[in-house]
């Protein structure tokens, strides 16, 4: 039998100013979503997003987006493959966007 994790990837995705701070992760590509917008995404093993390991990069970033005073946008997304990741990472976005309005 198998859960509705069994059919799906997290991937991490950074856009912005720091971005490059995921291309040392193993297996990072890059993604044009829906909306025409770069994400640099790697895949993250579901035990990692469960005891949340996934946040240990983010005081990297944080702290040179401070000293770069640029803004990076880190999204976690759940999804089947990297056509569906485009689609969300759009769909996010203009969401996140349309709270900032």
């Amino acid at each position: 039998m198998t859960s509705d994790d069994d059919l799906g990837i997290y991937y991490k995705c950074f856009r912005g100013a720091n971005a490059h701070f995921a291309l040392t992760e193993p297996h990072s590509f890059t993604v044009n979503d829906a909306a025409g917008r770069d994400w640099i995404c790697y895949p993250v093993p579901k035990e990692v997003v469960q005891n949340l390991d996934l946040l240990s990069d983010l005081v990297d970033v944080e702290r040179a987006d401070k000293m770069s005073e640029a803004e990076t946008d880190v999204r976690l997304v759940f999804c089947r493959d990297k056509a569906e990741l485009a689609a969300k990472l759009a769909d996010e976005s203009q969401q996140s966007d349309d709270d900032e309005d």
